[in-house]
Order: C-alpha cells, then structure tokens, then sequence
C-alpha cells in the first residue's frame, strides 16, 4: 500500500487531469493503462537490446537480431494509416523527451496506429486487446503531466514491486460504481478473502466477473510474497505465468484494465477474455480449484440468456443463500 509522497504525487496528478476537461474516471483510467504499456514495450526492448549488444561484445554472431524486437531499424510504414515514421519515434524513452504539442501529435498519429496492430504478433494478451484503443488525453498539457508522473522515479512506475500498487491506487479512484454491475470490490475486502483462501502454486484460479482483476492480482501478490523461492522452479514459474489465473467479463474495457493489472503484478499471460459467466454458452466446467469474485449485483441482463441450470439452482428453497 502506498502513502506519503507517491500518493500526493499521485493525487496530483489524478487532480491535474479532472482540471483539464477530463472527468471520466474510466477513460482517465484508460489513457494511463495505455500510457504504462507503451513504456512498458520499450522498457522491455531496451532490456533485449543490452542483452544482443552484451552477446556482439563477447563476439557472438547473431543473424536478425531485430527478428522479434517490437521497435525495429528504419521506419514503419502504414500504408493504410498514411503512416510512415522513424520507429525511433514510437519509442518511449525518445518521444517523451518531446515538446509538448509535437508529443501529442506524435501519440495521436503514430504510436496509437502503431500498438493497434500489436495483437497480430501476439506480445502480450494485452496487446491483443489494444486494437480498439483511443487517444483521448485532452490536450498537450496533460498528456505532459501523464507522462512526467509515469516517469518520475519516485512513483515507482519502473519498479516491479511498486507498480501495481501505484496502479490500484489510480483505479481506487475510480468511481466506486458504473454501468452494468460495475462495482470496484474495496481492496480491505480483497486482501481478507485471499488470506482466508490460502492460494498456494498448485492452484488454478478464476474470477467469472474479474471487472478490474482485484482479487487476480491481489492473489498474485499473495503467491509472490509467500511463495518466492519455488518461484524460481522454471515449471512453477510457468504456471504461475500462464495457467494458475483467469479472469473473464462481458466489457472490453475491463479486460484491458485487467489485463494491465495483472502485468503490473508480475503475471505475463493471464487468461483473460470475454465471456458471460452466467450465459448460456458458458462451458468451464471442474476447471479451477479456487474461485475468488465479487458477482454483478446491478445491471441489466436479458433472463433469455442465462443458463437455465441457474434458474433451477435460485428456486430451490434450501440453496438461496448460497452467497451469504
């Protein structure tokens, strides 16, 4: 939990943005979960770069080496977009040393257009969900101020173990209600009900209605601090990366921020994905050995498509306080 300065730091800047014509808590939300992954992707390229420069040192010949950089030598060329830039300047760490006007434009033009076709070579699951992503930061002011706050070192945007909380506490923000059901869980509830639960490694988690992935990224959190050590066995790792955690909603905004939340907590490739939990076309079935969620209890649901085996399950008497 953060407190002191990086919460003033942060306060600031959640202030700044309110001021400058940007009142809608999710797409303020949005922007800087944009925002951290495209730092994100060249924070990651640098380190493969110093890694390929290190193995030309000790002399080692690598054919291609820009095979699988995101960033590569030369321009991207969109001929569809009408684009055609250096990928220098799609780069974080050189169009956040921009003036201010020429950032924006650069953002709005380029790099939005640019992380949009991620998803075709599949980076990350969160890449994929990027492809109907918008530029809505309201002017080169704040779009400065975002930028400032992602890189100041203080705010620990670059440090894994402060990351995510810096993330939750932005989405804390957030309005405590929305539309169809959105309800963010308060994080003291999250943090009882994962120490009561006791994941471990061996576990295969969901949550059917993650909306922002509090309690994914809360368990995550858990495994790290109570498990480290068997977190460097290859396999564990593995499965703690791309099996032990699944989060599904039916708001693709959601699923982005969620995806980005689970990254910030150290999860690579969190199964993510829409699905209706309740629909009729639901299949998990004897899939995962904890389920943590805090189900919809507001919103609008057409009754035709929810599977009939939870009608019969709500009318039977003995069964109706099934959640309490």
């Amino acid at each position: 939990m953060i407190t002191g300065e990086v919460k003033n730091k942060l306060d600031n800047l959640w202030d700044a943005m309110w001021s400058n014509q940007m009142t809608n808590p999710l797409i303020d939300i949005q922007q800087i979960t944009y925002l951290i992954f495209i730092k994100m992707l060249d924070d990651q390229q640098i380190k493969k770069e110093r890694k390929i420069n290190d193995m030309i040192a000790r002399g080692v010949k690598i054919k291609n080496y820009d095979k699988d950089l995101i960033f590569k030598e030369g321009s991207y060329i969109n001929d569809d977009l009408n684009i055609e830039v250096s990928y220098a300047d799609l780069r974080w760490n050189v169009f956040s040393h921009f003036e201010s006007k020429k950032m924006f434009s650069n953002l709005r033009d380029n790099v939005f257009p640019f992380i949009k076709t991620l998803h075709g070579d599949k980076v990350t699951s969160f890449a994929d969900f990027m492809k109907d992503a918008q530029f809505a930061v309201s002017s080169p002011y704040i779009l400065q101020k975002m930028v400032d706050a992602i890189n100041d070192p203080g705010l620990g945007f670059d440090k894994a173990d402060l990351m995510g909380d810096c993330y939750e506490y932005l989405l804390s923000k957030w309005a405590t209600s929305g539309d169809n059901g959105q309800f963010r869980t308060p994080r003291h509830i999250i943090d009882i009900m994962v120490e009561i639960a006791k994941p471990t490694l061996k576990d295969t988690m969901i949550d059917p209605a993650m909306g922002s992935a509090g309690f994914l990224a809360e368990t995550a959190k858990y495994i790290e601090d109570h498990y480290q050590s068997e977190l460097s066995d290859t396999e564990k790792r593995a499965h703690f990366d791309n099996q032990m955690f699944t989060g599904y909603d039916t708001d693709p905004d959601m699923l982005r921020i969620g995806c980005m939340n689970m990254t910030l907590h150290g999860v690579n490739n969190p199964t993510i994905k829409y699905n209706n939990s309740v629909g009729e076309d639901y299949e998990d079935k004897e899939l995962y050995s904890l389920i943590l969620a805090n189900p919809p209890f507001s919103g609008s649901l057409d009754p035709s498509t929810v599977a009939k085996p939870l009608f019969r399950l709500a009318a039977e008497p003995k069964r109706q306080n099934f959640c309490s």
